[in-house]
């Protein structure tokens, strides 16, 4: 039964089944696609429920969204490395410019162990060593 089953979901598609999983997947709605394959929109229903070209559907959809996610990730990792740069090369006058433009759009914003920072930044201001400030927010 498996066997079975396993042959009708690995089917390979015809042209017919691609070029409707094609056009379904460009936007296209069912009534659009019978009308350019000239066929019923009952037939088009019925190829898009076919188990074999619903694997299919689904793997092209797995495709592209694993596609969108990796350009989204490569965009915000680009953005992280360019902000990184940044806040090294920023003063920490402007870095307190920044905090307070942002002061609304961040609400949640801790420092950690405020007492032992307050030391090391006056001890940093004393010494004219570079200052490092460390901020969390949520």
């Amino acid at each position: 039964m498996c066997k079975d089953i396993d042959k009708v979901v690995n089917k390979p598609l015809s042209q017919r089944e691609i070029d409707i999983v094609e056009m379904y997947f460009s936007g296209m709605i069912q009534s659009d696609i019978a009308q350019k394959l000239k066929v019923n929109p009952s037939t088009i229903y019925r190829t898009l429920r076919r188990p074999h070209v619903k694997k299919a559907y689904f793997e092209i959809s797995q495709q592209k969204s694993s596609d969108i996610v990796k350009k989204a990730t490569n965009i915000y990792s680009a953005a992280l490395l360019r902000i990184e740069q940044e806040v090294e090369n920023l003063s920490f006058e402007d870095a307190l410019k920044i905090l307070k433009t942002f002061n609304p759009l961040i609400k949640n914003v801790q420092v950690d162990d405020y007492q032992s920072q307050k030391r090391e930044l006056e001890k940093a201001v004393q010494t004219k060593e570079p200052i490092k400030v460390k901020i969390k927010f949520d």
